[in-house]
């Protein structure tokens, strides 16, 4: 959908080289406090970061977050085929830390990594599964290789009023209908008022 796909890559890697550097003292404590809950208790210990795989335009990467559950968990459920968000709906086997780097969407952070690592954009459909994304193909859903999965899109900034699976996928369908029809500067325009607006809802 990028009208511009070289602009629109600068935009992105260039925001998110920014954001890491603004947000390095987030990104260290956050790391901090996740050494530490492992240093007091024992079964929360494990790696700062955890990789997951997703899809992205269609094309499998590994996703960065910050690991907010136990290492023996994330293990079990991904030998099941499962996803770790799988464990996060359930909040079984969540580190002391994890609920709290949730709740202020801090295990998102590394995400940035991504980004300026052009696997990613600031906005679009959400990174999903591969198996979900098979499961959608299967039924003609293809709103996740339309565009580049993102950090946020339309069904963040809309958080709370959409609802269902079939609002959030109209979501996503609309933001490819607008940003393909736009040019570069309001694409990007258009990107960073959705960013705001998940912001917003975000410190609501």
């Amino acid at each position: 959908i990028d009208p511009d796909p070289l602009l629109h890559a600068i935009f992105d890697r260039g925001l998110a080289a920014l954001g890491l550097l603004l947000a390095s003292p987030l990104l260290i404590l956050a790391a901090l406090m996740i050494l530490l809950d492992g240093l007091l208790f024992p079964r929360d210990r494990g790696p700062v970061l955890y990789r997951e795989r997703r899809i992205s335009r269609g094309e499998p990467f590994w996703i960065f977050k910050f690991r907010t559950m136990q290492t023996a968990a994330i293990e079990e459920v991904l030998a099941q085929d499962l996803t770790v968000k799988h464990l996060e709906r359930q909040r079984r086997g969540e580190t002391r830390v994890g609920n709290f780097l949730r709740r202020f969407y801090l295990d998102e952070l590394p995400q940035l990594i991504n980004i300026l690592r052009g696997e990613m954009s600031f906005v679009g459909p959400r990174p999903c599964a591969p198996s979900e994304y098979e499961r959608e193909l299967s039924r003609g859903i293809v709103r996740k290789r339309l565009a580049k999965a993102g950090l946020v899109g339309l069904q963040q900034a809309h958080k709370g009023r959409s609802r269902s699976v079939e609002e959030e996928i109209a979501l996503d369908y609309e933001y490819v209908r607008r940003a393909g029809s736009m040019t570069p500067f309001r694409r990007m325009a258009y990107d960073t008022s959705i960013m705001m607006s998940s912001l917003r809802v975000l410190l609501e």
